[in-house]
């Protein structure tokens, strides 16, 4: 199976036996609305997915893992789903690259009125396509045309 497969296939996914961390973060809805993307910068220790911090095989009984040493390396982006209702997972694959132990990380992301300290927004809103009034403008301007040709047109016959 290909590396994409591998990401897509949830069956893969599932069947992993790689190291599974969980993050919980809070962003405003409104974020969502406008699908962001955010920058998170994960603790480093986290808490185990499979087990949530009981201690399995896949976190060697700790119920916790170990991220990368360096902050720059913990950040992860992701794009917000548009609509979050009362929260949503997502699974990132290979999250800290294909070096490290932690093989999936699982974002739990939860609407608040304000975002959790180590989530950012990267960029502004996304510039919301407008085509009505570019479709109204356009039209105005063949309709304009025509009736300036129908008018010479009909000025050169008198």
């Amino acid at each position: 199976m290909t590396e994409l497969g591998r990401l897509l296939d949830k069956d893969a996914l599932e069947n992993d036996s790689g190291a599974r961390a969980r993050v919980k973060i809070s962003v405003p809805a409104a974020w969502a609305d406008d699908t962001a993307l955010v920058e998170i910068t994960v603790a480093r220790t986290l808490v185990c997915a499979r087990c949530d911090g009981g201690g399995c095989d896949g976190c060697h009984r700790s119920g916790a893992l170990r991220g990368p040493a360096k902050e720059a390396a913990r950040r992860v982006r992701i794009r917000l789903p548009q609509n979050l209702r009362d929260g949503v997972a997502l699974r990132i694959a290979q999250p800290f690259g294909r070096g490290s132990a932690i093989t999936q990380l699982w974002i739990e992301v939860r609407p608040s009125a304000e975002p959790s300290a180590a989530v950012r927004r990267v960029g502004g809103r996304p510039e919301k396509r407008r085509f009505l009034p570019k479709l109204v403008l356009g039209l105005g301007l063949v309709v304009g045309l025509l009736a300036v040709v129908l008018a010479v047109l009909t000025w050169a016959r008198w």
